[in-house]
């Protein structure tokens, strides 16, 4: 793995399975994030988005910010654009995140909230992984290069 600072690519940074194994990683992290907040702690406060009036919790901050953290530690050289914190799609490969799908549910006491990460190709214009976790259940799905999803996880195990 090369660091932030090092201009290359190793092959590893491009590597299908090595996008999903940080993917799994950061998505995980942020189900346990998620999950304190949904099995007790204390929820902060909430706002408003402006763009689309969509609401945003401590919880989606949080969320996106450990998956942010984990991500750029795996894949230096990816943008990340995130629902909460924005960003750029300025590099080759890009990361985007909703890093608590389903708000409204979530802050209403629902389990159907999910968290979602893709790696996308902008020079093959293809999503090229995509992997979802359901923090209330502990699961987690993945695909790749438009192969069938599969479950791949499960937090209670």
């Amino acid at each position: 793995m090369t660091s932030p600072e090092n201009a290359e690519y190793t092959e590893q940074e491009f590597d299908i399975e090595h996008i999903q194994r940080a993917s799994l990683d950061a998505i995980v992290r942020a189900m346990q994030v998620i999950r304190k907040y949904q099995f007790g702690a204390t929820i902060g406060g909430t706002s408003t988005k402006l763009t689309d009036r969509s609401l945003v919790s401590e919880v989606d901050t949080l969320s996106e910010q450990t998956i942010r953290n984990s991500l750029a530690l795996t894949l230096p050289h990816f943008s990340i654009v995130g629902e909460e914190f924005g960003g750029q799609a300025n590099s080759e490969h890009v990361i985007f995140v909703d890093p608590l799908d389903g708000t409204k549910p979530f802050l209403a006491g629902a389990s159907t909230s999910t968290v979602a990460i893709g790696s996308y190709s902008l020079a093959d214009r293809m999503l090229k992984t995509a992997t979802i976790g359901q923090p209330s259940t502990g699961m987690v799905w993945q695909s790749a290069n438009n192969a069938a999803t599969k479950q791949l996880y499960d937090l209670h195990t």
